[in-house]
């Protein structure tokens, strides 16, 4: 643990005083103290001069970026008091807002196992950084530092970022638009998609490109309408669909055309407000926050996927694990299966209809979720060149075989976030 936080909270201010200046609310980008205290963070460790610091560094055209797990920022910040599941998610929005104002740099090395490596990128007249002084950490594992001269495309992926500016060009551009470029709610949004779209497929409705729903969602942001908004929509349109006397097409091709669905919003989100006031009567003293995020998304998958649930998951998402873990199946798991699914979709290999069932079980019986997970899709990276273990995934008998034989004794020096985020960074949105 970290013994002082330094913060130069009247420059950090002005800075961002100078930086919202002229910009619209929505352009606008806030702080608080935990925002600056994880600068703080970072910034001791980039300006350090302890050996086994210095050598986790890399140098990029001259300018030396210095390794910091996610984790370990978590560790050392226990005042950071961070609730969520996904902590590490937690900590890279607030670091992707440093990185928008420019204080911060961060790029990514696919060389020593996808490690993130950060730069502060003010040390001149800011006052930010003035008189911090480098930090000496014992515990800090490093290797030596490596010289290149040159970004290249093995190194550092510039379509690998968090700045959300010139979204519509990425969007254009097929090749340089990858999943790890996008924002979380974009992520959660495909993820969305995705499931429809096997739902859309049973009804025989055409799916469109990933792109073409991600320029449909700018076009409602635009509109005026908020992220949250969006996703209750879809929610309630499908859960009208499941269990209401309509015609299942017609309702259906609203949201499987991108057009249609960016005209019917309005009515779209009249539908989900009634679906709200009816959930909060049925379950009353519920905060409304927890009805659209965990209990709606809840409600979309059981309509889609019944079968593949048992009653050890809640009308709200969570199950525990063997290990006591507890878990979100409509955030963590779908968002997992979905990269899966789009993984394989490059070999053209379907993934196993069953593998929801497959995992959550073994996870709640034998084997703790993050170990499991992170075992089947590391793999995935690991036989990328084998397509015969990769077409074991489309079978639960296979993957289970698999998993026996190899994928258990595998080997593997990374934490789930870690791994999912390699995935991201190898996956293009279509």
């Amino acid at each position: 643990m970290r013994d002082f936080i330094v913060i130069r909270q009247k420059a950090f201010y002005e800075y961002l005083q100078n930086y919202n200046k002229n910009k619209s609310e929505k352009e606008k980008i806030k702080l608080d103290l935990k925002d600056l205290a994880i600068f703080d963070y970072i910034a001791q460790f980039c300006l350090s001069d302890n050996e086994k610091i210095k050598n986790n560094r890399i140098v990029i055209d001259g300018k030396e970026y210095t390794h910091i797990a996610y984790k370990k920022i978590i560790e050392d910040n226990p005042f950071l008091d961070i609730k969520a599941k996904n902590k590490s998610q937690v900590i890279g929005t607030r670091i992707n807002k440093l990185v928008k104002l420019g204080l911060l740099e961060k790029i990514f090395s696919q060389k020593k196992g996808s490690k993130t490596y950060f730069r502060v990128s003010f040390l001149d007249d800011r006052g930010i950084t003035e008189k911090l002084q480098g930090v000496s950490f014992e515990n800090d594992r490093g290797y030596q530092s490596e010289v290149i001269g040159g970004i290249t495309q093995d190194l550092y992926n510039r379509n690998i970022n968090i700045d959300n500016k010139n979204r519509e060009t990425k969007i254009e551009n097929k090749d340089s638009l990858y999943i790890g470029s996008l924002s979380d709610f974009e992520k959660n949004f495909l993820r969305v998609i995705s499931n429809l779209k096997d739902l859309f497929n049973i009804y025989n409705l055409p799916a469109y490109k990933e792109r073409e729903y991600l320029k449909a969602c700018k076009k409602i942001l635009d509109k005026g309408y908020i992220e949250e908004q969006i996703l209750i929509s879809i929610y309630a349109r499908v859960d009208k669909v499941m269990n209401e006397d309509v015609n299942e097409e017609k309702f259906l091709e609203t949201l499987s055309n991108p057009n249609y669905f960016v005209k019917s919003i309005e009515q779209l989100i009249l539908e989900a407000n009634i679906k709200v006031e009816k959930l909060e009567e049925e379950y009353p003293n519920t905060d409304e926050g927890i009805i659209k995020n965990e209990i709606m998304p809840m409600k979309f998958l059981k309509s889609i996927y019944l079968d593949y649930y048992k009653l050890s998951i809640n009308d709200y998402g969570y199950f525990t694990d063997v290990d006591g873990g507890n878990y979100s199946i409509t955030e963590e798991c779908e968002y997992h299966f979905y990269l899966m699914k789009k993984f394989l979709a490059k070999y053209n290999i379907k993934l196993a209809k069953d593998i929801r069932f497959f995992i959550i079980n073994n996870a709640i019986e034998n084997i703790p979720y993050d170990i499991l997970m992170k075992r089947i899709l590391f793999a995935l990276l690991h036989y990328q060149d084998k397509k015969e273990y990769l077409e074991m995934y489309s079978s639960i008998k296979e993957l289970l075989d698999l998993y026996n034989e190899e994928l258990r004794f595998l080997q593997i020096d990374k934490d789930l976030d870690e791994v999912v985020k390699e995935l991201e960074q190898r996956l293009i949105v279509e």
